[in-house]
């Protein structure tokens, strides 16, 4: 009997379908004890799954700022590097604005900022 005390929860269906049926099966007062004992037990169950769940999602949302911190850094320094080699030409025809068809296509871009291609 302490054992079942001590776990509440039932692991499957089916044997949860036996535990209620047993509690149904006892006193009205000795089983409404054991039904709230249940319920709380089901209820510590899906919280602790909850927060699991919830812990797991904020490691990866961790990594995932520290990924783009890392990204959003190399492109500032990028982007330094580039107004620092860039010519006062370059520069006023950057900030003028250029029209559609003067620039560069994207697949060229990251080709530019690393360096391998001029």
């Amino acid at each position: 009997m302490q054992e079942q005390m001590d776990n509440p929860v039932p692991s499957e269906p089916a044997a949860a379908a036996t535990e209620v049926a047993r509690i149904r099966g006892k006193s009205q007062h000795g089983g409404r004890r054991q039904q709230d004992r249940a319920s709380h037990g089901s209820l510590d169950v899906m919280k602790n799954h909850l927060m699991h769940a919830v812990r797991e999602e904020v490691e990866i949302l961790k990594e995932q700022i520290l990924e783009l911190m890392e990204m959003n850094s190399q492109l500032e320094c990028n982007n330094t590097l580039l107004k620092t080699l860039a010519s006062p030409e370059q520069l006023e025809k950057f900030q003028s604005g250029l029209s559609p068809k003067e620039q560069a296509p994207e697949s060229q871009v990251p080709e530019a900022l690393g360096g391998s291609a001029v």
